[in-house]
């Protein structure tokens, strides 16, 4: 976790793994998606969060597999959210998958807001470590991360961008050779 976290801030967690384990979450965390590798069973990639009670600033969150597995991660924190007390009624996530090169997020129209700001986050998981070459246009502060270089690897990628729209969809990452992935739009509706 990040080093300051404040209660009321919205905590997002991706998790790329190399195989297609359970994950069991820590308590509080709100399940979002968990979708194997779109052609083969070599990957998974999840998506969780939570509304923070403050306590979590410099702490670590268990995502137990039921197997022992490589795996990445990525959390986000959004300080800045309208937080209606339902969750899934201020996020939302399209999921989609192929195997290629061009990790493509799908189109999402969120079904509980209209054209309003809102943080939009790209992400995709893949099977292997081929870095992200390229990111989502107009999309910002792309940041990569692999569980290592190996035969036996998970990595991921997202970056975002926060604008008034109804819908977003991003153009696709690139990435270094073709792979199976797992590709997502997030949406979070920010405070007005």
């Amino acid at each position: 976790m990040p080093g300051t976290v404040a209660a009321g801030d919205l905590l997002i967690v991706f998790l790329a793994t190399h195989g297609t384990p359970n994950i069991a979450a820590p308590a509080g965390w709100t399940f979002f998606f968990g979708w194997n590798s779109w052609g083969g069973p070599s990957s998974k990639f999840s998506m969780y969060a939570k509304a923070a009670n403050g306590t979590e600033g410099g702490t670590t969150a268990n995502f137990q597999t039921s197997t022992a597995v490589k795996g990445a991660a990525q959390l986000y924190r959004i300080s800045n959210w309208r937080n209606s007390g339902v969750i899934a009624n201020d996020v939302e996530v399209n999921v989609t998958g192929s195997t290629d090169a061009n990790p493509d997020p799908p189109a999402l129209d969120p079904t509980n807001w209209g054209s309003e700001k809102t943080l939009w986050i790209a992400a995709y998981g893949a099977d292997g470590d081929n870095a992200a070459t390229a990111y989502p246009a107009n999309y910002g502060n792309g940041t990569y991360a692999e569980s290592d270089q190996s035969a036996t690897s998970a990595s991921l990628a997202s970056a975002y961008v926060i604008r008034t729209s109804a819908a977003e969809d991003p153009a696709p990452f690139t990435i270094a050779a073709s792979s199976f992935w797992i590709g997502c739009t997030v949406a979070v509706r920010l405070a007005a």
